[in-house]
């Protein structure tokens, strides 16, 4: 199945919605429509240069078409985003605790600012 360009700019914008939510406004999001392998998107994200680039895909199996929505794909890719430091983190052969506890609080005071939001308390 064929995605629209009307699919991949309602990804777009919910991505940009949760980014705006998630407070990760210093990330520089770059978008495209093209091709992904076993998804219907993915996300490159650069934690030291704050930049990631989502890639939506213009095409999903019949079989990927089950439970596809452009809207769910933006937001999960945001949350990939949340977590990209701490991917980052992971990653490196050598870490230090501080450091991953920082990154941990980090995601943590994201989603305690979203959830005071969302309840009136913020």
């Amino acid at each position: 199945m064929r995605t629209t360009k009307k699919d991949f700019e309602r990804c777009e914008k919910s991505f940009r919605l949760w980014q705006g939510r998630l407070s990760l406004m210093e990330w520089r999001a770059c978008f495209e429509h093209g091709k992904v392998t076993d998804a219907y998107a993915e996300i490159f994200a650069n934690p030291e240069g704050r930049i990631a680039t989502v890639i939506f895909a213009d095409a999903c199996s019949t079989d990927g078409a089950i439970g596809y929505d452009p809207v769910h794909t933006g937001r999960h890719e945001a949350l990939e985003l949340l977590l990209a430091p701490l991917k980052e983190i992971a990653r490196a052969r050598n870490f230090s605790e501080a450091d991953l506890d920082a990154a941990i609080h980090a995601v943590i005071r994201r989603l305690e600012n979203l959830f005071d939001g969302m309840e009136g308390n913020g």
